[in-house]
């Protein structure tokens, strides 16, 4: 955008007396076409552009929330709806000149991963991206309305001693975490190492917590199992809003992985705390990226050169000539929506739930035993669908996670449901690789899940820097990339390349 372009607020684009149609023409227009919103807080002199249809999620009047961002669209989008609606009251030439914004993080398509760091390690340290909270605007007004004193906040519960407690003192010990997490958003703390602190103990204790109940809850029939997990549900699903507050934030930096490794507990919670974590603050960077039209345009115009080889051999029914970025992603590149990401972040926190403690998750290794690592996806998925009221795409997550595009090293679940469906249709294809939609994913239409080729790539990435790891090297950071690019990429074309690589630029900002 040029410093000397004319903006519309987005007050003045909605602030007219206009009838109910036309405004609603208006919101399909900007939704259907992704129309990209300026947002700009003249407070910290900060900019950022995101999709209309991601802070519409928020709140359907998220520009009349009273808080220090202002938003707007461009000239070219204004001239856009005047032209598809006929459309051009007086107000609309009301027009404002914000700063120009900091440079965007762009995108680099695919390349060796030490080519994907040095190209994009300079951008990413000057880079003075905003944090999108706009997902959490009702949360936060909710929390600053109903702040409380410190008296107001219970005891915690015996957190070394949680697996010993009583299933209503779980779910108790649960709530004390999301309150004490409330608190400290509502008191604007900024301590990382008190934030990474409250938030570590908040996830390992859900983490740990939800295995035991689900665990537990399997002996029972499915209703009276939902019934007696219920509020399990409840309070996790409001940990999990709470705490993806703080990963967007990124209030506590380093100093959540130090204070991790000190914790004593086994390899599987650790494994599923870090996953948790990482890849929420991975959902959010893919938001940031999408938010920016030049990092999609850039892999479209990139695609045959860097990445053509790669998903040809993924869609061999195809025509050359139709295997394009959208053929990749069912409907497209866009960002992920508000209830989507909660739905998907929960799936990370308990994607591991059905695994026992004995299980060495480090595929590869002397005592890995891949039909005892292959039963934990099962049971995670069936218990999580039959003795809870989780969303399905949570069940889903846990389930998909090891489908690694279907190839011979797969163990997930749509590995052989994918193979009954081709049996049973011999003659419907998969046109598509990655689907962002359930439902697109259950008919078959696609080979794979968003979220779960995402937990894929964090799933391994852990795994070979875990510094518990036995029988084999713990890997640096660099040494994890280069190895998970030359088997899983290249190798075995098990992980998808262009999440890999921004999943690089993510590690390496």
């Amino acid at each position: 955008m040029k410093n000397n372009e004319n903006l519309l607020s987005v007050k003045n684009l909605f602030s007219l007396e206009q009838n109910k149609n036309l405004e609603k023409e208006i919101i399909e227009i900007l939704m259907q076409g992704d129309i990209p919103i300026i947002c700009v807080n003249n407070e910290q002199k900060k900019k950022r552009n995101m999709p209309f249809s991601s802070l519409f999620g928020s709140g359907s009047r998220f520009w009349l929330q009273e808080h220090s961002w202002n938003y707007f669209i461009s000239e070219e989008c204004r001239k856009k709806i005047e032209e598809l609606t006929n459309t051009k009251p007086v107000n609309w030439d009301v027009n404002i000149h914000p700063k120009a914004p900091k440079q965007e993080v762009v995108l680099t398509a695919q390349q060796p991963a030490q080519e994907v760091v040095q190209e994009t390690s300079a951008l990413m340290n000057n880079s003075e991206e905003v944090p999108d909270l706009s997902f959490h605007l009702d949360l936060l007004n909710q929390v600053t309305a109903n702040k409380t004193n410190n008296s107001n906040v219970p005891n915690p519960p015996n957190v070394p001693n949680v697996s010993k407690l009583k299933h209503s003192e779980e779910v108790t010990n649960i709530d004390y975490h999301v309150n004490l997490l409330n608190k400290l958003i509502a008191d604007k703390t900024k301590d990382p190492k008190v934030i990474s602190g409250v938030l570590v103990n908040a996830v390992r204790d859900t983490a740990i917590i939800n295995r035991n109940i689900i665990m537990g809850a399997i002996q029972y029939p499915n209703n009276d199992a939902k019934s007696l997990t219920q509020n399990l549900v409840k309070s996790t699903i409001e940990m999990v809003k709470i705490s993806s507050y703080f990963q967007m934030e990124n209030l506590f930096q380093n100093e959540l992985i130090n204070t991790l490794m000190e914790k004593r507990e086994c390899p599987v919670v650790k494994h599923m705390i870090r996953v948790y974590l990482s890849g929420i603050a991975f959902f959010e960077f893919y938001n940031r990226l999408m938010s920016s039209s030049y990092a999609v345009a850039r892999l479209r115009i990139e695609f045959k050169e860097k990445y053509f080889p790669f998903y040809a051999t993924l869609l061999p029914h195809l025509d050359p000539s139709q295997i394009t970025l959208e053929r990749v992603f069912y409907k497209g590149m866009r960002g992920i929506q508000p209830n989507l990401f909660y739905n998907w972040a929960l799936g990370l926190l308990i994607h591991d739930i059905g695994k026992d403690s004995s299980i060495e998750y480090n595929e590869g290794e002397a005592n890995y035993i891949r039909g005892k690592a292959a039963e934990h996806v099962k049971i995670g998925i069936s218990s999580i669908t039959n003795k809870t009221n989780y969303c399905r795409e949570a069940a889903i997550i846990t389930g998909y996670h090891h489908d690694y595009y279907n190839n011979s090293n797969s163990y997930g679940v749509y590995y052989n449901y994918l193979l009954n469906f081709r049996k049973n249709n011999p003659g419907k294809s998969q046109d598509f690789c990655i689907g962002y939609d359930l439902e697109n994913l259950l008919k078959c239409e696609v080979l794979s899940y968003f979220p779960a080729k995402v937990l894929e790539i964090i799933d391994i990435f852990d795994s070979l820097t875990d510094i518990n790891r036995v029988n084999s090297k713990v890997l640096t950071q660099s040494e994890a990339i280069k190895v998970m690019w030359n088997e899983y990429v290249i190798k075995h074309r098990m992980l998808d390349p262009i999440l890999f690589n921004i999943f690089v630029v993510f590690k390496t900002k």
